[in-house]
């Protein structure tokens, strides 16, 4: 019983030195690579290294004209769309450019490349991109997409 409590405390010592770690290089200048998920909802979370509240502006969400891909496809553009995540160091904003394939429901059916465009608090001045791959389903509004990326701050 020893043996498995210490084991336990190194373990959440481990745990605990990594997350200082993050948290300690992520104040830090320069760019970083961040990596998680995001679940898409009203609002959305993004969890993983970047973490917080994620919210679309609905009102400036702009598709562009589809365009047949491959006979049946429902492609559908989006261009542009403000986005921005409610963290606790301030608000990441991003331009958001995605593709999705309404047709396919069972499984991913899109890419997303958000060019980060700035924020506020500790994110002002921020730069990078970030990539998400996943699934958007519109007749539910939900969705899952995996994140990676770089935020690169002054």
């Amino acid at each position: 019983m020893k043996t498995t409590f210490r084991v336990a405390l190194v373990v959440l010592a481990a745990a605990s030195l990594l997350v200082l770690a993050f948290t300690a290089q992520a104040n830090k200048p320069g760019c970083h690579q961040v990596s998680g998920k995001l679940s898409n909802g009203d609002p959305g979370q993004m969890i993983g290294t970047l973490s917080g509240t994620y919210y679309l502006d609905w009102d400036n969400l702009w598709f562009a004209e589809p365009y047949p891909m491959y006979p049946g496809a429902t492609p559908v553009f989006t261009m542009g769309v403000p986005t921005w995540v409610e963290t606790q160091r301030g608000d990441i904003r991003f331009d958001e450019y995605s593709l999705l394939d309404q047709d396919e429901q069972a499984g991913q059916n899109g890419v997303v490349l958000s060019i980060i465009t700035g924020g506020t608090d500790d994110w002002e001045g921020a730069s990078g991109l970030i990539t998400l791959t996943g699934y958007f389903h519109a007749s539910t509004g939900q969705g899952e997409w995996t994140y990676r990326g770089e935020i690169c701050r002054p």
